[in-house]
């Protein structure tokens, strides 16, 4: 998964941390106790008051929803932590991060690693269908501060003040807007319905990436190129292999000589035929929901902190630094109307090596042949899915790329999801 996506979900999987005059509903009070907890126990006892108060109240729902997601994610960070997980960079790169590795790293291995995204994602799963029963027709407004809400990336058990989402934010690169006094800036947005189907879907993105990894057989290349991400943790080659330190020493460290080595061994097997046509599925389920969300932005008649507004709701936003345009939403419905065409196999992703032709993407997800990266790339493990038809062009894209900027493409299509 991209940061920009974690990112972006993370954001929204904090929502719930209010202020009184805000909130409708439980929720509230709720999400303040979840959210601004100081420790695991707190937070824990936080979630079973959220739980007991779901069934009768919406906005509870909301929290509760929103806390599962947070929840899910949380969890899979504290299990890399446990691994002594090392981002690509290095963890110097991620300096304003709460990173620290236990005492006591421990070991990983290939199962182990799957067991860990399964939980994460029945976690995502869990979440989902909370914020499914969200009511579009009892208004919810939950206001968070991203200076107070905290994240617990060591589960130890404290939750520390430093892991605040403003300090996560700018640990990952975020544009923070400018203090004059020299203090952070004060960060909060206000969440509504809308955003309930906007982390609904941002939960099927997480799963559709966990459903791929687990569709397929990776043992390989988590044996012989993962000690770069997890050099303490005892994989086959940490000895000889693993990076000594957090140092960059250019392009080619051994950083990028894993990474060599794990792009040249995505040759993976087909281990679970049902996970790999769900991924399909759960891209579906995302553009079904990112219409559903646009139309809930486009009925709000008020512009208060959005955290994703609509064409009637104008200012520039804090992090994103610009506003929605009626040519943007345009724009995005087309990127929709033209990911679902493809995910249908109405049309056709160009290849570069045949011309007039494309593959067609829904029978390369619904089959159980191998999928090799560089074959495909290639042409030899494109050929079985190659048909006539209509081909995605550069100048569609280019049009969307145009309708849907300013600025990078990528960087909207996280934040819209």
């Amino acid at each position: 998964m991209t940061i920009r996506i974690m990112l972006a979900a993370l954001a929204a999987s904090t929502a719930l941390l209010v202020t009184p005059a805000q909130a409708e509903g439980q929720g509230e009070t709720l999400a303040r106790a979840f959210f601004g907890a100081d420790s695991t126990q707190a937070r824990q006892t936080a979630l079973a008051a959220m739980q007991q108060a779901a069934p009768t109240d919406n906005s509870a729902r909301f929290a509760l929803g929103s806390a599962q997601f947070f929840a899910a994610v949380e969890g899979l960070s504290q299990d890399l932590s446990r691994h002594g997980f090392t981002p690509p960079g290095g963890r110097r790169q991620w300096s304003m991060l709460p990173l620290s590795w236990p005492d006591k790293v421990e070991p990983l291995d290939y199962d182990g690693l799957r067991a860990l995204l399964a939980r994460f994602e029945t976690g995502l799963e869990q979440a989902a269908a909370t914020l499914a029963t969200v009511s579009q027709d009892e208004p919810v407004g939950i206001v968070i501060g991203f200076n107070d809400a905290r994240f617990d990336m060591r589960g130890d058990g404290a939750i520390p003040a430093d892991g605040s989402f403003l300090n996560i934010l700018a640990g990952f690169g975020g544009a923070l807007p400018a203090n004059p006094d020299g203090q952070p800036p004060r960060l909060e947005f206000r969440f509504d319905n809308a955003d309930a189907i906007w982390l609904q879907g941002y939960a099927n993105v997480l799963m559709a990436q966990t459903d791929f990894l687990l569709a397929h057989d990776f043992r390989r290349g988590f044996d012989l190129s993962l000690h770069s991400l997890f050099p303490r943790a005892g994989l086959p080659l940490q000895e000889e292999l693993a990076p000594e330190d957090d140092e960059i020493r250019g392009f080619w460290d051994g950083r990028a000589a894993d990474a060599l080595s794990f792009i040249h061994l995505l040759d993976w097997p087909v281990a679970d035929g049902a996970a790999r046509a769900r991924v399909r599925d759960r891209l579906l389920e995302v553009i079904r929901l990112s219409r559903a969300n646009w139309a809930a932005i486009r009925a709000e008649t008020d512009n208060d902190r959005e955290w994703l507004p609509g064409p009637q709701q104008p200012g520039v936003h804090p992090i994103a630094g610009r506003d929605v345009s009626e040519e943007t939403v345009a724009g995005w419905m087309a990127t929709l109307d033209l990911a679902e065409d493809v995910l249908e196999g109405r049309a056709l992703i160009p290849h570069w090596r045949f011309p007039g032709r494309g593959l067609n993407i829904k029978r390369l997800l619904q089959d159980d042949a191998n999928f090799d990266l560089v074959l495909l790339l290639t042409g030899p493990a494109a050929l079985p899915y190659l048909e006539d038809g209509k081909v995605v062009s550069e100048r569609d894209w280019g049009e969307i790329q145009r309708m849907v900027g300013p600025g990078n493409f990528l960087s909207t299509a996280a934040w819209f999801n």
